[in-house]
């Protein structure tokens, strides 16, 4: 019976390392959401956007508490999905490009801080225990935002057609701003 008590004591360490990781994943997806939205918000502001706020989780779309003076939302699970929600909307191409663009911006330059951490070997390997988990929820968040993904209902509020990701966002409106563009009497 004592041969087998490192056995076990492995297996419990190795269990609590991996509720450790599991938690910091949880925690990184709603860190990596935030970042992301607020590289929106950031832009947005820059460009003169009133009303400016980041909802981070599953938020039932309580336009009163949207539209309230808090920066920051948060809802519940699941917190790897957000948005950032400004007025007026974009008037040209340009405050697309830059509102849209910054978010995947932000979660691009974190996921290859990541990599350059890694490949510096800066961090002792007991701490990527914790930064593992929050920059691969990062790396997560920017590949969802470069992923031209299908549009999907809004069942809280409106059941409209939302894009999922950034790119699909702009690839949006680069399309509603050439029918803009077009002659009627084509």
């Amino acid at each position: 019976m004592a041969q087998d008590t490192p056995g076990y004591a492995f297996i419990l360490a190795l269990i609590v390392v991996l509720l450790i990781v599991w938690v910091f994943w949880v925690i990184g997806q709603c860190l990596a959401v935030l970042l992301h939205e607020t590289g929106h918000w950031v832009a947005a502001r820059i460009m003169g956007k009133k009303n400016c706020g980041i909802v981070v989780g599953g938020l039932k779309h309580d336009v009163s508490a949207i539209s309230s003076l808090r920066m920051i939302h948060f809802g519940t699970w699941p917190w790897n999905k957000g948005f950032t929600h400004y007025t007026p909307p974009p008037r040209t191409m340009s405050e697309v490009l830059w509102i849209a663009g910054s978010g995947p911006m932000v979660s691009g330059l974190l996921s290859v801080s990541g990599v350059i951490l890694a490949w510096l070997h800066v961090l002792p390997i007991t701490a990527w225990i914790v930064v593992a988990p929050l920059w691969l929820a990062n790396v997560r968040v920017f590949a969802v935002s470069l992923w031209p993904g299908p549009l999907t209902a809004d069942n809280y509020a409106t059941d409209a057609l939302h894009p999922e990701s950034d790119v699909h966002y702009i690839l949006q409106q680069i399309q509603q701003f050439r029918s803009r563009k077009r002659p009627e009497n084509s």
